[in-house]
């Protein structure tokens, strides 16, 4: 049987490394992007440290409407086989539509992870044991060339439970190599097998080489 814990404060660190390249058809090129990071959870109800690589692949601009732009994204998970690790590879595909005006950048994105056994997804209450569809919407403003403020609005599925979030974001580039980034989430409304949660609260530092 598969058990989680409501009560839970997860720490997550992430070591990646990006590799573009630009494909340029006439003057209208799309970006491939692929991304391979390592995440780090700690859970404050066990001391253990387990990692996971993850592979995420995006292709840029593939599809354009006027302003609106549509990426393709797809990724594999593979479990190193700690505590929290996932049982088995998990897949995911999905994609990406943007639209800037001035300083505002809206996106929604969308993700479907398939999930052969079991998988750890601390917003679902734990393990899940089913596949997972993922939605995420976000409009941003550019207070200056450094600071940015958000608003998010996520939505997560799986078979018999389902949490749907919303609330602010900020991010500073503190330096052209580290960026500041900070969110909070409160919980709109879940439907889960473990006790309800209220918030969550995401911060970070990223560092650029």
């Amino acid at each position: 049987d598969i058990e989680g814990d409501g009560d839970v404060d997860v720490f997550v660190t992430q070591h990646s490394f990006h590799h573009t390249a630009f494909v340029n058809d006439n003057g209208n090129g799309f970006t491939a992007t692929t991304i391979a990071h390592n995440n780090s959870i700690v859970n404050t109800t066990s001391p253990a440290v387990v990692g996971d690589v993850d592979v995420d692949f995006t292709v840029e601009n593939v599809f354009t409407f006027g302003k609106v732009a549509i990426d393709l994204t797809a990724g594999v998970g593979i479990p190193l086989g700690g505590d929290y690790s996932s049982s088995e590879t998990v897949f995911a595909f999905g994609g990406v539509a943007k639209y800037s005006w001035d300083k505002f950048d809206l996106t929604q994105s969308v993700k479907y992870h398939l999930v052969d056994d079991y998988t750890y997804m601390p917003i679902l209450g734990g393990f899940i044991a089913d596949n997972v569809f993922e939605g995420q919407t976000s409009l941003k403003y550019k207070a200056s060339d450094k600071f940015t403020i958000g608003a998010n609005c996520g939505q997560y599925y799986t078979d018999g439970e389902s949490t749907i979030t919303a609330g602010p974001s900020v991010s500073y580039v503190l330096t052209n190599n580290i960026d500041l980034h900070g969110s909070v989430d409160f919980i709109l409304n879940d439907d889960l097998d473990v006790e309800n949660m209220d918030t969550v609260v995401s911060f970070g530092v990223g560092f650029k080489f």
